[in-house]
């Protein structure tokens, strides 16, 4: 991480998020073919869309302080702190957050259960999850835009998916 900041040119250092790529593959032998099916095509998404497309980071991620504190750090009322930072970093620095890859994976291991039909439950807990976290990001979207002081990060965000 330390040589990465140190490469990055002065003027971008201190608004770039560094995203190290997140691989769900411990234990994967054990698990169910549709579980590692899923746990591939989130790794395949995360390198791809999220970095590949400086979409927004996830979970295991970096950022400067300065950029932090511009930002005013997270909300500890929000789950999906990793997306809000996005936007709130884009509304500090007025521009698009450029997410860069970190050369150092993290590993995880699937969400997942014992028997087949605890697999579902799992996958089902989390698509629940994954919809309340959107809909929780649509609406602090729109609050922000609808309060007219997020025009041009919301609109630079909504221009990304």
């Amino acid at each position: 991480l330390t040589y990465h900041i140190y490469r990055e040119p002065e003027e971008s250092r201190y608004t770039v998020c560094w995203q190290a790529p997140l691989f769900y593959n411990i234990a994967m032998h054990e698990r169910w073919f549709f579980t590692r099916v899923i746990g591939i095509l989130r790794s395949f998404f995360m390198i791809g869309f999220l970095i590949g497309k400086n979409i927004n980071t996830m979970s295991v991620y970096s950022v400067s302080l300065k950029l932090l504190m511009d930002s005013r750090f997270f909300h500890p009322g929000h789950q999906m702190d990793d997306v809000l930072f996005t936007l709130s970093a884009m509304k500090s620095t007025g521009k698009h957050i450029e997410i860069r890859s970190l050369d150092a994976p993290v590993l995880n291991g699937p969400t997942s259960g014992d028997t087949f039909w605890k697999e579902m439950k799992e996958l089902i807990i989390q698509a629940t999850r994954w919809t309340i976290d959107a809909a929780e990001v649509f609406h602090y979207f729109v609050v922000k835009l609808i309060r007219g002081n997020y025009y041009l990060p919301s609109f630079l965000y909504f221009c990304c998916f």
